[in-house]
């Protein structure tokens, strides 16, 4: 890959341990889809205790009156790298438990 972004050393090491536990060794945008599926599954699920039906919010009082553009919300290319180191840590940081998932939902 010519155009490849560099990793930080967290990230190598993250990728060398799934490889090493035959997580699509090689296959870097499937361990990608891995890292970030585990740490939605654990860090990104709603509790449904917090969720309230729309019909229920006051929209005005929270300055909401008009359409939602997702395009104003972007993040920036230095956010989306934050995001995704904090992805690695929380993987390196709970590898057994990331590993019991692994097993459980990728194989």
């Amino acid at each position: 890959m010519e155009n490849e972004e560099p990793k930080s050393a967290d990230e190598v090491k993250l990728r060398e341990w799934l490889s090493a536990n035959d997580v699509y060794p090689g296959q870097e945008d499937m361990q990608s889809l891995v890292i970030n599926s585990f740490y939605s599954q654990f860090e990104e699920e709603p509790d449904d205790d917090d969720l309230v039906p729309l019909d229920e919010v006051n929209l005005e009082a929270l300055g909401i009156s008009e359409g939602f553009d997702y395009r104003a919300y972007k993040q920036t290319d230095e956010e989306e790298e934050q995001e995704w180191e904090k992805k690695i840590s929380y993987g390196l940081g709970n590898s057994e438990r990331f590993l019991a998932y692994i097993n459980e939902m990728w194989r």
